[in-house]
């Protein structure tokens, strides 16, 4: 499939690689009456990755297994490592180089649909929303 039409914004060259890499479209829609938000799907076996735009700003996001639950790569960074990433945002090419550079790990968590997985993605995100919480001055 040429992937010279798609437009992910700041994840457009990581979502090109994807597709060389043998990832498909499973979804790509735009609502020109809703901002231009726009959500593009993409699945290679049990890994699923969304590029989404809400009114201008893009992220992406990596599914659980057996879930519609989505994550940033921070998150699957967190859960990959099993230590907190530092607590400042991500830049947009920070978070496309996790995808690329720990893809096979993401393909590999991704194909244990026990539960387990989603059980340890939202804990590390309900970590790292506290700490992140925790260093905003004024925070209890």
């Amino acid at each position: 499939m040429g992937s010279s039409n798609i437009d992910a914004g700041p994840f457009s060259q990581l979502i090109n690689w994807l597709l060389q890499a043998g990832f498909v479209v499973l979804g790509d829609t735009t609502d020109e009456e809703r901002f231009g938000n726009s959500l593009l799907l993409l699945r290679r076996g049990d890994t699923r990755i969304r590029a989404v735009r809400d009114r201008s700003q893009w992220f992406i996001e990596l599914a659980a297994p057996g879930s519609d639950a989505w994550f940033s790569p921070v998150v699957w960074l967190a859960a990959l490592d099993n230590t907190m990433p530092r607590l400042d945002a991500f830049s947009d090419d920070e978070q496309a180089r996790i995808v690329e550079d720990r893809l096979f790990e993401i393909d590999e968590l991704s194909s244990n649909n026990s539960g387990k997985t989603l059980e340890l993605l939202q804990s590390w995100q309900a970590k790292r929303a506290a700490s992140r919480r925790a260093q905003q001055p004024g925070a209890p």
